[in-house]
């Protein structure tokens, strides 16, 4: 079926998605963080990011150790914030 996603393991990538937005919520609520449940607000209804949020995330991102496919989201978030 045209545009439909295939399960490349136990869920699709639609439901891993949507998996990954209740474990925003969750890890927002023990770190008892209202920022970071607003970014998952926003990252989950689509809205833009604002520039606080963007460095929020740039923030703790450097306190973490990303995989290499994740260099490119946070060099697009730094050139943003630095326009």
């Amino acid at each position: 079926m045209v545009g439909r996603e295939e399960p490349k393991g136990q869920f699709t990538p639609e439901e891993t998605n949507q998996l990954k937005d209740v474990l925003i919520q969750i890890l927002a609520k023990i770190a008892n963080s209202d920022l970071d449940a607003q970014i998952g607000q926003a990252l989950m209804s689509g809205q833009p990011l604002e520039p606080g949020q963007l460095q929020h995330i740039l923030d703790e991102a450097r306190q973490i150790e990303l995989p290499e496919s994740h260099n490119a989201i946070m060099q697009k978030i730094f050139t943003t914030l630095r326009q």
